[in-house]
């Protein structure tokens, strides 16, 4: 629910009827008064849509029987799939197309449950989080998170300079991240479950470690995996250190038990809020942004805004090709022609605002 989704959304609404369910943890009230304007508007939850009696519920008071896609960002529609696998068989869902990294997973294990149940599978199921079109959107975003968390830091008196770093994930955003802390004088290790992304940290010259261990020695973390990786209770319990932590999604998605975080008081001293936590004997947690994914901490437009311009142009050019090409199940891209195509339209616009500009 930020300003770089209007655009997007009105886009979508020459074509289409929108549904748009906010995400709770980036909610810019302008933009979502915005946003209210062209479309039919939904608080529904994440926890709500794992009901499968709430999910049908929420189709037919929204869709009827008109056929629609998803768009998602997260996996929200990820858990009940054999619901919505039956209305594809049906016809009315011609697809679902998923933006991140982390949703991209929660359909990978979904569609891998609907194997392990012997039943023939109709989604046509369309990813970007992995689009060579993402790329430039990727390494922005990871580098805002840096230039963010180095903010937050100063208005608490230190800095990145020499600190020992933790950054559990290697994916596209933890790669850049860990590069970007590297690179302003981070003493940086890294850890992936995924083995061959852990060797490739490695390779480049991150010492291989554990996260028990890691957690004793470092003074920063970075979680940019999305896959639960950290309990806040046991770091409540263990840690007897200063750890500030930044998340690059949301506080659910980052850390176990992540309830005894949204029971503490924000703490607003800092310029971004954060949720500030006594830990062990002598130690304190600070979790920057509540939890919360650190680029959504300041939601003006950026440089990022114009990169993730490609992307939206790449689900909206799949929500046709899904239409009127109806793909075989499973998750798929599109191919580099189009995604060719669709950077040589985004590039002649950015020559374009550039010659203005000079």
């Amino acid at each position: 629910m930020l300003p770089i989704v209007i655009s997007f959304i009105k886009a979508l609404t020459i074509d289409y009827d929108v549904v748009f369910i906010e995400k709770p943890n980036s909610i810019h009230e302008p933009s979502k008064l915005e946003i209210s304007k062209y479309t039919t508007y939904s608080s529904t939850t994440k926890n709500q849509l794992t009901d499968p009696e709430y999910l049908i519920w929420f189709i037919e008071k929204n869709v009827g029987e008109d056929t629609f896609a998803i768009i998602d960002m997260g996996g929200y529609f990820s858990i009940n799939l054999d619901i919505l696998n039956n209305l594809s068989k049906k016809g009315q869902l011609f697809g679902i197309i998923e933006d991140t990294e982390n949703g991209f997973q929660k359909y990978e294990n979904g569609l891998l449950d609907l194997e392990n149940k012997n039943l023939e599978i109709f989604i046509p199921l369309m990813s970007v989080a992995r689009s060579s079109l993402k790329d430039g959107e990727d390494f922005l975003v990871s580098n805002e998170i840096v230039i963010k968390s180095e903010t937050f830091l100063s208005d608490h008196g230190t800095t990145i300079l020499g600190k020992k770093i933790l950054v559990i994930g290697f994916g596209k955003i933890g790669r850049n991240i860990a590069n970007a802390l590297r690179n302003r004088g981070g003493i940086v290790f890294v850890v992936d479950n995924n083995p061959t992304r852990q060797i490739l940290a490695i390779a480049q010259g991150y010492p291989e470690i554990c996260i028990e261990k890691a957690i004793n020695c470092v003074e920063l973390v970075y979680i940019a995996n999305g896959e639960r990786s950290l309990d806040v209770k046991r770091l409540i319990e263990c840690n007897d250190k200063l750890l500030y932590l930044f998340s690059v999604t949301s506080v659910d998605d980052t850390y176990k038990n992540c309830d005894l975080l949204k029971q503490k008081e924000f703490n607003e001293e800092s310029m971004l809020t954060h949720v500030k936590i006594k830990s062990g004997i002598n130690g304190e947690l600070i979790f920057a942004n509540n939890g919360n994914a650190m680029n959504f901490t300041i939601t003006r437009n950026t440089t990022v805004s114009s990169f993730v311009q490609l992307t939206q142009a790449e689900i909206m050019y799949i929500l046709g090709f899904i239409y009127i090409v109806k793909p075989e199940y499973n998750i798929k891209s599109l191919n580099n022609p189009e995604k060719h195509m669709i950077a040589h339209i985004w590039l002649k616009h950015w020559q374009q605002l550039n010659s203005r500009e000079k």
